[in-house]
């Protein structure tokens, strides 16, 4: 989550996990090159998924740190239970830690979010509320980092054979290379039982079959966040507590820019429409997808023109095939049009893109999607096939 003073109190909340570039240390460099291929993926790649709170750290950003991540695991951690964190409260820790009008979710919406997750972690399946080790926290991190526009390329990467299966030691490989690439140098405990890869880890999974478990743990995660702002349990939050969600995650000063907005007669309306979880979800969709939306920006509007509804709704039509409602383009627009305008000028897309991606690149990281693409062939060639070349 993103820190508005150097020293803030407040750690990291979700979405998960945001601003993620640090350059691994030494241990991490005998990885062969999907280390490197996964390693440019992460620091330079287009979109992911739920959580910078700007995957592009910008001046009034914060970047925060592996001490970051670790306060923030012992801050949801049992009180009773030492280095122990409830799947519950890992849920909350993925929420933007000011934010505090929410409900627990119920034993069929827990239910939903363990079978999710038992296809990666074998022990939370059971009654009541799990309990997750630290490395399982980082590994968690980790699957969130990736958008999932990014799966495919991913599997590519550290599918070695070629065969367009995926086998355990290579699925333990990517976290291996995506954990450093978050700027986590803790040493990690990686799995040696998944069962997704069966009970003895010798099932291998096509690159659909993992795309879809791993899509599932996101989507999961992302309606039970829903679910807990849904505190009455009507299948629909306001767009006032959308908007304050959202901005959460960022800096203060927007936060209040939207109050004085949204306390204008014209805007008061705004406030009482409702989102429904689907529209929620097309926003998340939508910030995975962020990169891919700001290269069609700079690509085609090369004048810098604001965006008015129409044209913002037919962009993201564009690149990503979905149509946002009248009313939900009207709270998105009250919620980041700071100016009052009724458009969304280029740094204000850019908020409304980045507001709490689950992924994201530093300034200094930031790379084109197709450098970044050619870099990650250019590694796995050089580690893989490169060296029969070299006298």
């Amino acid at each position: 989550q993103r820190f508005t003073e150097e020293k803030s109190p407040m750690r990291l909340g979700w979405r998960w996990i945001r601003s993620f570039a640090r350059r691994p240390r030494a241990w991490c460099s005998r990885l062969s090159g999907e280390r490197k291929a996964l390693g440019a993926l992460v620091t330079g790649m287009a979109a992911v998924a739920w959580v910078s709170s700007s995957s592009y750290a910008r001046a009034e950003d914060q970047r925060f740190t592996e001490e970051d991540l670790m306060d923030q695991f012992h801050e949801h951690a049992c009180k009773d239970v030492e280095s122990k964190m409830r799947l519950s409260e890992l849920i909350k820790s993925l929420e933007p830690n000011d934010y505090k009008d929410t409900r627990d979710l119920d034993e069929s919406e827990m239910q939903k979010v363990k079978e999710a997750l038992s296809k990666f972690f074998p022990y939370v399946k059971g009654k009541g509320d799990p309990l997750l080790t630290l490395d399982d926290y980082l590994m968690v991190l980790a699957l969130l980092s990736v958008s999932p526009f990014d799966y495919e390329i991913v599997c590519k990467i550290v599918d070695k054979s070629g065969e367009g299966c995926i086998e355990l030691n290579e699925y333990t490989k990517m976290i291996a290379c995506l954990l450093p690439n978050m700027g986590i140098h803790h040493p990690v405990a990686l799995p040696s039982y998944v069962p997704m890869f069966g009970e003895d880890g010798h099932t291998s999974l096509t690159y659909e079959q993992l795309k879809s478990n791993w899509l599932e743990f996101r989507q999961v995660l992302r309606e039970a966040l829903f679910n807990r702002l849904d505190v009455n349990r009507e299948g629909y939050i306001s767009g006032g507590v959308f908007a304050r969600y959202q901005l959460s995650y960022g800096p203060s000063d927007r936060l209040l820019k939207f109050e004085n907005r949204i306390s204008q007669e014209k805007n008061k309306e705004v406030a009482e429409k409702r989102v429904s979880k689907a529209e929620f979800l097309k926003y998340e969709q939508m910030l995975d997808a962020h990169e891919n939306i700001e290269r069609a920006v700079s690509l085609f509007n090369v004048a810098n023109k604001p965006f008015g509804k129409h044209e913002f709704n037919h962009l993201i039509h564009g690149v990503i095939g979905i149509d946002f409602s009248p009313d939900m383009l009207d709270v998105l627009f009250t919620t980041y049009d700071n100016d009052g305008d009724g458009q969304l000028s280029g740094v204000e897309l850019q908020h409304a893109l980045q507001s709490t991606a689950m992924h994201g690149v530093t300034a200094h990281n930031q790379q084109g999607w197709l450098e970044t693409t050619f870099g990650c062939m250019k590694d796995c060639f050089d580690s893989e096939i490169g060296y029969r070349f070299r006298s």
